[in-house]
C-alpha cells in the first residue's frame, strides 16, 4: 500500500478489513499522486493541501528517498486550513492535539515519515490496532487505493451553504464525527 498524505476515507476503510498492512517503501514515486496531497472542505468548498518536495536527482523516482522541501511555510499553511475547515465542527478540539505537533516545526526529512506518523495518528484517533509494516524489499503491486469509494453522507461542518464532499481526507469524518469515525468505515 502506498502511504499517501492523510488518506481517503476508502483508504482507511480498507485498512480496517486487514489484520495488518504493509506500505512499500521502494516503489516509484510519482508526482501528482495522493502521496504529497489531500482534499478537505472548507468554507469556499474543497481545497487540495499539497506537500512540497525536494527537486528529485536525476534516475532518482525511488518513494523512500522522496525529500520534504521546507523552503515554504507549508506547515504552518496546512494546519491553518484545518483550522479554518474544521474550528467549528463538534471534534477538532478534541482531537486537534493529535495532529497538531506534527505540524509545528520541521521534523522529517522524508515524506514517508510524515505521511506515516499521520496515520498512526488516525489510527490512534480510531482506536485502530492492526500491525503496521514497513516493507523495504519487494515491489508494490500498482494498486491505488484512490480508487476506492466512500459516499456515506454525514454532516459536515459547511453543509448548510456546501453541498456534501465524498471521499474527502480522513480527518474530515473524524473532524465531524468524531468517536463515531470508525462506526461510519465498518457499516458502509
Amino acid at each position: 500500500m502506498h502511504i499517501n498524505y492523510l488518506p481517503n476515507i476508502a483508504y482507511f476503510q480498507e485498512l480496517l478489513n486487514n489484520k495488518e498492512f504493509v506500505f512499500h517503501l521502494n516503489d516509484i514515486y510519482h508526482r501528482q499522486t495522493y502521496r504529497n496531497r489531500t482534499e478537505i472542505v472548507g468554507p469556499n468548498g474543497k481545497m487540495v493541501l499539497s506537500i512540497p518536495t525536494l527537486k528529485l536527482e536525476p534516475g532518482e523516482r525511488n518513494f523512500e528517498n522522496i525529500r520534504i522541501s521546507y523552503s515554504e511555510s507549508w506547515l504552518k499553511q496546512h494546519w491553518k486550513s484545518f483550522e479554518s475547515a474544521y474550528r467549528r465542527s463538534v471534534y477538532f478540539e478534541y482531537y486537534e492535539d493529535k495532529f497538531k505537533e506534527l505540524y509545528k516545526k520541521p521534523s522529517f526529512e522524508y515524506l514517508w515519515e510524515f505521511n506515516f506518523e499521520l496515520i498512526k495518528s488516525v489510527l490512534s484517533v480510531l482506536k485502530i490496532q492492526d500491525a503496521l509494516i514497513l516493507n523495504r524489499e519487494s515491489k508494490i503491486e500498482d494498486k491505488t487505493y484512490n480508487s476506492l469509494y466512500f459516499s456515506k453522507q454525514y454532516t459536515q461542518v459547511f453543509s448548510s451553504k456546501i453541498a456534501f464532499e465524498e471521499n474527502l481526507s480522513i480527518i474530515d469524518l473524524i473532524f465531524n464525527t468524531g468517536p463515531n469515525a470508525k462506526q461510519y468505515l465498518m457499516f458502509s
